[in-house]
């Protein structure tokens, strides 16, 4: 789900896993930030005896959520594949962990068919990129992109998945990419990088 907010655009889904005989689903904000319950006691989770149940009672608590604050829906909510039942406790705890983003500052060309338009990053982690632009794309739009690496350019795809205007006081204009297959050239830098993550958009 695509939601008008305030702030920007912002894109959940829903990630469903089975667990013993029943089916938990969690409610993220892409690329990989998990919901909590308030003051942060730990991830939200919603049961049901089949994954639909599950489902419809994430679905239900966004829906809830975006109609008290006032939340502008503009696409439905997306779900995600639960991961493989041999995926053991600590990768599976991995996956479900948000990703980290690292504050670099890289070049970065972009745009649908050709390479015509320019920013620079203002964070990056293994499934996505926020790209600072005061003219971001609209949202849903699969996009090609070219970061500039001290060892060369490297080539990606991804899809906007929220954007901010300038006229947000006290954050930069932009817009976040979710990566599809990111090569390896890409995965190796995120991964040689050093420091302290950054959290949140």
């Amino acid at each position: 789900m695509v939601v008008e907010t305030p702030s920007g655009m912002e894109a959940y889904g829903v990630l469903l896993a089975p667990a013993g005989r029943v089916w938990m689903a969690r409610i993220l904000t892409h690329p990989r930030s998990l919901w909590t319950i308030p003051g942060g006691r730990g991830v939200m989770k919603f049961v049901g005896s089949t994954p639909q149940e599950a489902q419809e009672r994430a679905i239900r608590f966004v829906e809830e959520h975006c109609a008290k604050r006032g939340h502008v829906p503009r696409t439905g909510l997306s779900v995600i594949e639960a991961p493989p039942a041999s995926l053991h406790a600590a990768a599976l705890a991995r996956a479900l962990s948000p990703a980290r983003r690292w504050p670099v500052v890289l070049p970065v060309r972009y745009g649908l068919d050709a390479l015509m338009l320019r920013g620079v990053t203002r964070d990056i982690s293994e499934g996505g990129v926020f790209v600072r632009t005061p003219s971001p794309m609209a949202v849903g739009l699969e996009i090609a992109l070219q970061l500039s690496l001290a060892r060369g350019a490297v080539d990606l795809q991804g899809a906007v998945v929220w954007k901010r205007l300038g006229s947000d006081t006290g954050r930069p204009p932009g817009m976040g990419i979710r990566l599809a297959r990111p090569p390896e050239p890409y995965l190796k830098y995120i991964r040689s990088l050093s420091g302290t993550p950054v959290e949140g958009p």
